[in-house]
This record gives C-alpha cells, sequence and structure tokens, in this order.
C-alpha cells in the first residue's frame, strides 16, 4: 500500500516469522509536519489493519542537511573528504555532475548529492522542500546540495 505519506507491506494474516507491517514514513510528510506527528499518523494506520504489540522495530534510519554553496564540488576528489569509508563513488545524471556516496551497502553509509538535479531529473516537484529552502533564505536559482546519512539498524 503506498500513498503520499506511507508505504506499507502487510504479512498475510497468520504469518509467525514476520512483523505484521512494514512501514516507511515518506520525507514529505516528515517535512511537513515533523517526527513526532508522522509516527501518531502511522500508529493510527497500523492499528485500523491489525492489533500490535509492544515497540515498533526500527530498521533503518537517514538524516540529512541541505545547503548551497559555492565551491564546486564537482572538482573535489576522494582525497579531500576525511573519511573511513573503504568505497567512494562519483555520480552523473544525463552527463551532469550529481553528487558522492561513502561506503554505499554498509550499515553506515553517507551521500552528497545535488538535490535540485534529483528532483528536475524525476520530474516530481518537491514543493514542501522548496518552501522549506525559500523560508531558510533559497533564491529559488541556486542547485541545493544533500548530505544525507543512512544507518542500518542491525
Amino acid at each position: 500500500l503506498v500513498d503520499g505519506w506511507f508505504r506499507l507491506e502487510v504479512a498475510r494474516s497468520g504469518a509467525k516469522l514476520l512483523p505484521m507491517a512494514y512501514c516507511k514514513i515518506s520525507s514529505p510528510l516528515l517535512t511537513s509536519v515533523g517526527h513526532d506527528a508522522a509516527v501518531e499518523a502511522l500508529d493510527k494506520v497500523v492499528s485500523a489493519i491489525g492489533s500490535t504489540t509492544g515497540q515498533p522495530n526500527v530498521s533503518r534510519i537517514d538524516i540529512c542537511a541541505d545547503f548551497v554553496t559555492d565551491a564546486p564540488l564537482e572538482d573535489m576528489s576522494e582525497r579531500e573528504f576525511v573519511t573511513k569509508a573503504r568505497s567512494f563513488s562519483r555520480h552523473t545524471v544525463a552527463r551532469e555532475f550529481s553528487g558522492f556516496s561513502f561506503s554505499a551497502g554498509a550499515p553506515t553509509s553517507a551521500r552528497l548529492y545535488n538535490k535540485t538535479l534529483e528532483i528536475r531529473s524525476k520530474n516530481r516537484p518537491r514543493p514542501d522542500l522548496e518552501l522549506q529552502w525559500r523560508q531558510s533564505g533559497w533564491d529559488g536559482e541556486q542547485d541545493v546540495w544533500r548530505l544525507e546519512f543512512q544507518y542500518v539498524c542491525l
């Protein structure tokens, strides 16, 4: 089940080895209402599907910061980053530099990428982000970069 707020995968009735539901809260919902309200809304949806017991198990946490810069990030090399990452990758979209990834696939990884380019290339406008960016002083022209860390909970 997918909508603009959540992605839910519901286990068959009586499945013993699977959780009742696997849930993902969308970034636009988190951006607009915050963590507590998003979790409360998700809890209402999941409770309507079936009985829940105990605390939810968090499997992955993503945290990010958006920023603008005049620094030519496309000119940076691996040696300019202080990291313990064993893998480092440069990325392009339609032959335009789009960013870097560090330790992709590892329990802890990071990405530094051009968020405005990602939005344009996917042709999915994000008015929620653009509003936040403008409220924080974004001029509507400069590329917005995102530094994102992903932690897989073991």
